[in-house]
């Protein structure tokens, strides 16, 4: 469906801006 990449590109998103909230990790 057209919304899947849409939502692939969001978790990915949301996982990047987790990652540089936590330098440390």
């Amino acid at each position: 469906s057209p919304e899947e990449p849409k939502l692939i590109h969001t978790v990915r998103g949301v996982g990047f801006m987790m990652r540089v909230e936590e330098p440390n990790s």
